[in-house]
């Protein structure tokens, strides 16, 4: 844990390969993000017309994208390439997938906006020949 309030841990081009407790939590990430990626996909196909829709894909997008960037770090700290294994790429994709965690969440706040609007539409067409 000492090492990971270090500076130099984090900002090191030549860094030591990752610990072998930490191959386990990215393969278990990469397993909630495959899972998270499979729910999505038919959940997404699944509602045509439904304001959840957006946030669906929205998450099937995430998923995917960090799963395949993760893959990609983890490869570099695999094969110990200097500058691409450093681990300040992994500051930088916790910051991404917040950014965009972010952006999914004030779309899921917006939901109940649209389905009252929806709701009011139905209420005003019911009347109307």
């Amino acid at each position: 844990m000492k090492e990971l309030l270090n500076y130099r841990y984090w900002f090191n081009s030549r860094p030591e390969p990752l610990w072998p407790n930490d191959d386990k939590i990215f393969m278990w990430l990469f397993g909630l993000m495959v899972v998270l990626g499979i729910v999505s996909f038919f959940l997404k196909r699944k509602n045509g017309q439904n304001p959840y829709r957006k946030i669906w894909a929205s998450l099937f997008s995430l998923s995917w994208a960090n799963l395949l960037i993760g893959l990609i770090l983890l490869f570099f700290s695999f094969e110990l390439v200097p500058f691409l294994a450093s681990r300040f790429w992994l500051i930088f994709w916790g910051i991404e997938a917040a950014v965009w965690l972010f952006f999914i969440i004030r779309d899921l706040v917006e939901v109940p906006k649209q389905l009252a609007k929806l709701a009011a539409e139905k209420q005003y067409k019911q009347y109307i020949p």
